[in-house]
């Protein structure tokens, strides 16, 4: 018999990076998503660099 192991999915769409306070702050993301400590994770609206903003997965890969 094959035991199947739990996955923990989650979904969070980071608004750009940008909280409640209209601050960019990605690096509060990314704590967040070790708080929830999912193993997959499917993310919405992330920045992902150019001439004015960073790629927030490279902050969010740190984290």
């Amino acid at each position: 018999m094959t035991r199947s192991r739990e996955r923990r999915i989650a979904t969070y769409n980071l608004h750009g990076a940008v909280g409640i306070d209209c601050k960019f702050a990605p690096e509060r993301i990314g704590e967040l998503l070790n708080e929830i400590d999912a193993d997959i994770f499917a993310l919405q609206e992330v920045p992902l660099g150019g001439a004015h903003s960073p790629d927030v997965l490279d902050v969010l890969r740190a984290a």
